[in-house]
């Protein structure tokens, strides 16, 4: 078998941009035939989006508290006495992860890793100040993991490698597109393909973006990083009365995939917001009202955050009671649907009616509740 799979690389690596840059670049094309070698391993062994068990396990020295997993939209949690953790689980595409902890800042997160079938090991440092617990050291280290953590860790320092040579910007674009190019030939229909090519969405034309999103899997299409190639070249549009809303679609804090066009039949609300915006939390109450006292009328509401912390989104919506639908990209004012729809400001919102038609834009306080009683009379 593992004759087999050096076969196929060396037949990969005979392609002709991978001999142009065997001659120019050897260092590269070493690098770049490893993690070939990595992704067919994982095409020998991952050809399914099942479930699959994990995982994740570590110590985090000298704590002593509560310990979350966030992994994939969900999260999991345990108390430890002595630092360490041990979590299970399933999963199906891999997803990224990150363990965190309380601190006098909301939730400290630390060493970023990927999650797929098997063990994830970590190892981390902590740090206090007068007794209280305040941060951890970032230079955490993933002692064990997975296929795909590895191809990514790998990837990134091949593309790190590239860009600290002394040559035109111009040449390490090309040599990064070269090599993502080849990721997405070796195995177009894994993750990590989608979120290297999600990653540098600049070093391709619209028509090239299009046609690599055409061949996703509709799996790997409804995550982040897909949504994010396809909405990358999304016309933005003045958003007016009368007209129908633009189709638009983003995750939930769960990673499910939310539509507008599943609001069908209902008058919406589109609120535009963000956990750390004043304003918007002062508002908050006055729509909860506004949805309690209509929502068994045909009201709904669609939240879209703009957000960069998911974990201070989370605590947002919890702490202010919004038991609404809620999406994000989590990039913050650079969230695709609030700039496809000329988002300047939050709060802002759209209200729409029952066949997606604008009613009306911007109404806060009793302007929301009096257009809501004229419609629901």
């Amino acid at each position: 078998m593992i004759r087999h799979k050096a076969h196929i690389v060396n037949v990969l690596c005979k392609a002709t941009f991978l001999s142009d840059i065997e001659k120019a670049f050897p260092l590269l094309y070493s690098a770049m035939k490893k993690i070939l070698l990595l992704i067919l391993l994982v095409v020998c062994v991952s050809t399914s989006y099942a479930q699959k068990r994990f995982v994740v396990e570590g110590k985090i020295n000298k704590y002593v508290g509560k310990v979350f997993l966030y992994f994939g939209g969900k999260k999991d949690s345990l108390y430890s006495k002595d630092g360490s953790f041990h979590f299970e689980g399933k999963v199906g595409l891999p997803v990224e992860a990150c363990i965190k902890v309380p601190s006098i800042r909301d939730m400290m997160g630390v060493t970023a890793f990927w999650i797929d079938e098997g063990k994830t090991v970590l190892d981390l440092d902590t740090a206090s100040f007068n007794g209280r617990f305040k941060s951890l050291d970032i230079l955490g280290k993933v002692l064990v993991s997975g296929s795909t953590n590895k191809i990514i860790n790998a990837t990134i320092k091949t593309i790190d490698s590239i860009s600290s040579q002394s040559i035109a910007k111009d040449k390490k674009n090309a040599q990064v597109k070269a090599f993502i190019d080849n990721l997405l030939r070796v195995y177009p229909n894994h993750i990590v393909s989608t979120y290297f090519l999600s990653s540098h969405l600049d070093l391709y034309s619209m028509k090239e973006v299009t046609r690599l999103y055409a061949g996703l899997n509709p799996t790997l299409k409804k995550t982040q990083c897909g949504l994010k190639i396809n909405n990358q070249f999304l016309k933005t549009v003045d958003v007016l009365v009368g007209d129908k809303i633009p189709e638009f679609s983003q995750q939930n804090q769960y990673g499910k995939i939310v539509s507008i066009e599943d609001f069908k039949g209902k008058y919406v609300l589109i609120d535009f917001w963000a956990s750390w915006c004043i304003p918007c939390r002062k508002e908050n109450p006055n729509v909860v009202r506004a949805y309690n006292e209509f929502k068994s009328k045909g009201f709904d509401i669609l939240a879209v955050s703009l957000d960069d912390n998911k974990a201070s989104w989370l605590k947002a919506i919890k702490n202010d009671k919004l038991e609404w639908n809620h999406v994000s990209d989590l990039a913050g004012w650079e969230n695709v649907v609030s700039k496809t729809l000329k988002v300047s400001e939050v709060p802002s919102n759209i209200l729409i009616d029952k066949d997606g038609i604008v009613l009306a834009k911007n109404l806060k306080g009793e302007d929301l509740h009096k257009k809501l009683a004229e419609l629901m009379q």
